[in-house]
């Protein structure tokens, strides 16, 4: 890189030709390059991003499929807007490298869902989590790293296994650890192919040290800032009406047809708790890239939204959870104060 200069103008300064500095830089695989890399040399840079929003597309579709087979069609739908409204998923498709692990995170969930449902054994699913955990370290690093895991705990419980609530922890547990081993493997790579003076060792200290508690401007160290800051951050969107119109028919729908079982729901809401322990462990990287870190939070408020409807002894379809809220814009006149008529004159 360029001294200290942003990486794109390092590199532009490198093409013209300008005098350039370069210094060590350990801290990623570059693993997605195996991907873009080959698309970028045979493709324009226009349709590359055309790949991406259907790689995008397809894994939200695939992800859509595989909760309504766990469901139905309304839990499934309730899902998905909730997450595409609170993200930036419609716009994903702009940045390669995050359409990639995006892609990656949905459709290796719903392939381990669909494996799940094959009754495959505890063994052979912790497994398959930490492969799938290890190979998203190597094409990703920290972009999102709690949403795959949290996802896939959740289908564990969906499945109603009676040994679900062990193998769900032991998934995220398994997919941590190949998370880690990816990531300890290229340091140790790194460290024996670099020479003593690169200084391995300091840089991957010190990463480590500005990743979790290192302070930037608008980075606040205390318990919880990172978790509610990155909630926020998710609820500060236009396409938060969507998920809130959701909750009010869901609400109405509870209070009239059929209520919630709380003990299932809070079961169902425990995967949610693998995000608020990512965002308190990394604090420091997680408030200064809230926007990329609130897409885990989308995620997490789509299972505690949807978990509340899959708790309801009679789910509600999505016809009837437009009539709740047809029934609840009729309710609204009734609400606003009456103006008092005055006397004619």
């Amino acid at each position: 890189m360029f001294g200290s200069t942003h990486a794109c103008e390092g590199l532009h300064h490198a093409v013209t030709g300008a005098p350039t500095s370069w210094q060590p830089y350990f801290r990623y695989w570059h693993g997605y390059r195996v991907i873009l890399a080959p698309l970028a040399s045979a493709f324009p840079l226009w349709f590359v991003k055309v790949i991406n929003a259907l790689m995008v597309a397809a894994a939200c579709a695939l992800l859509w499929m595989t909760l309504r087979r766990y469901c139905d069609a309304a839990v499934a739908t309730i899902f998905l807007l909730t997450f595409v409204c609170l993200s930036d998923v419609l716009f994903i498709w702009r940045t390669s490298t995050h359409s990639l692990s995006l892609a990656y995170i949905l459709a290796g969930a719903s392939l381990f869902a669909a494996l799940l449902q094959k009754d495959w054994t505890p063994s052979r699913l912790i497994v398959l989590a930490a492969i799938l955990g290890s190979g998203f370290n190597f094409i990703d690093f920290l972009i999102n790293p709690p949403m795959m895991p949290m996802l896939m705990a959740f289908f564990v419980l969906l499945s109603r296994r009676r040994d679900a609530g062990l193998i769900a922890f032991a998934t995220v547990v398994a997919w941590f650890a190949g998370y880690s081993e990816t990531w300890a493997t290229k340091w140790v790579l790194a460290y024996a192919a670099m020479p003593a003076s690169a200084g391995v060792v300091g840089d991957i200290v010190s990463t480590i040290e500005v990743r979790t508690v290192g302070a930037f401007n608008g980075v606040y160290l205390f318990p919880l800032a990172a978790t509610a800051r990155t909630f926020l951050r998710a609820l500060n969107r236009g396409g938060v009406i969507v998920p809130l119109l959701i909750l009010a028919a869901v609400a109405h729908y509870a209070a009239t047809v059929s209520r919630i079982d709380w003990r299932g729901a809070l079961w169902l809401w425990t995967p949610a708790l693998v995000a608020a322990v990512w965002f308190e462990a990394l604090s420091s990287h997680t408030q200064f890239h809230l926007t990329v870190s609130s897409r885990s939070a989308a995620m997490a408020l789509a299972i505690l939204l949807s978990a509340a409807v899959v708790s309801m002894q009679k789910r509600p379809s999505l016809g009837e959870l437009w009539a709740q809220l047809q029934m609840l814009k009729a309710k609204l006149p009734r609400l606003r104060p009456k103006r008092a008529r005055h006397p004619e004159a």
